[in-house]
C-alpha cells in the first residue's frame, strides 16, 4: 500500500449521522486512560476538558460522531472537493471492524481485529478500489504501560513496513521513533494532546498514517528532529489552555471541542 493521503483523495463519501453523547464520552475517556495520569505537569485541565468535537488538516476537516459509552461511531472528513466516512462498528466494547464509505459504498474495510485485554494487537486492511482487493496486516506490541512499542505493515507474510520502534519518557510522550531508514527524535511542551484522547484512532482512519505521530504521545509536540530534517511546531492555546491550532512548515492543525 502506498502514501496513505493518495488513497482517500479518491474518496468521496456520504454522510453519516450519529448522536454525541458526551457524558458518556467522558467517562470513556477516563476508562481509557486511567492506567496514565493525565495531570503530571498541568494542574488546570484534564480529558473532560479535551473531548474532542473536530480537527483539520490541509484543508480537509474530521468530524467526530460519539455514541455509548463515547466511542467513535464514526469520522467524517469533508473539503470542498472530498466527502468520506469511517464508519465504526463494535462487538461489546472492542471493535469489530471499520469501514471507509463513499456514496454509500464501502472502499476498504479493517476487520479481523486482534486484542490483548484491551488493547489492539492487530488488524486487517483491505482496500477494495482494485478489482483485485488486497489486504495488509498491520501488527502492534506494547510495553509494560500499554503504549505502543512497536509496529509493522505485511501483505502476504512479506514486510512492507517496519517494523518501528517507539521510545517514550516519562510523560508518556514518544521521544523517539526509528524505522527501517531514520530515528527521528521528538521534544514537548506540558499541555494535553486532544488527539491523544481520541479512543483507537489510529485503527480507524487507517489510510492517513500521518496521524499517528501527532496521536500517540500524550503533551504537545514542539519539535522533531531526523538526518537533514528539522521541524519546529508552533502551538497556539485558548485561554483555558487548550489547543485550538498547531502549524509548522506552511502546514497545521486546528480544533474545536464540544
Amino acid at each position: 500500500m502506498k502514501g496513505a493521503s493518495a488513497l482517500v483523495l479518491a474518496f468521496v463519501a456520504s454522510l453519516a449521522t450519529f448522536t454525541a453523547c458526551k457524558k458518556d464520552l467522558e467517562q470513556n475517556i477516563s476508562d481509557q486512560k486511567q492506567s496514565v495520569n493525565l495531570g503530571i505537569k498541568q494542574s488546570n485541565l484534564n480529558s473532560k476538558d479535551l473531548v474532542l468535537k473536530a480537527f483539520s488538516f490541509g484543508g480537509r476537516t474530521y468530524t467526530i460522531f460519539y455514541g455509548p459509552g463515547g466511542r467513535v461511531d464514526s469520522i467524517r472528513a469533508m473539503s470542498n472537493t472530498l466527502q468520506y466516512s469511517y464508519i465504526v462498528y463494535y462487538k461489546g466494547s472492542r471493535i469489530d471492524s471499520v469501514n471507509l464509505v463513499l456514496n454509500g459504498l464501502i472502499q476498504s474495510t479493517n476487520t479481523n481485529f486482534q486484542y490483548k485485554g484491551n488493547v489492539i494487537t492487530s488488524f486487517d486492511y483491505y482496500y477494495r478500489g482494485y478489482s483485485l482487493p488486497y489486504f495488509t496486516t498491520y501488527t502492534y506490541t506494547y510495553d509494560s504501560k500499554k503504549r505502543i512499542q512497536t509496529l509493522q505493515a505485511t501483505i502476504m507474510n512479506t514486510i512492507i513496513s517496519g517494523p518501528e520502534q517507539l521510545n517514550y519518557d516519562e510523560n508518556n510522550n514518544v521521544i523517539e521513533w526509528t524505522n527501517t531508514r531514520s530515528t527521528t527524535q521528538y521534544t514537548y511542551d506540558n499541555k494535553l494532546n486532544p488527539l491523544y484522547l481520541v479512543p483507537n484512532l489510529f485503527a480507524i482512519v487507517v489510510e492517513e498514517h500521518f496521524l499517528w505521530e501527532f496521536s500517540f504521545s500524550q503533551y504537545n509536540s514542539i519539535s522533531k528532529s531526523s538526518t537533514g530534517t528539522n521541524v519546529l511546531y508552533q502551538n497556539k492555546y485558548s485561554n483555558s489552555g487548550r489547543l485550538i491550532s498547531k502549524t509548522y512548515s506552511g502546514s497545521g492543525f486546528t480544533f474545536t471541542y464540544f
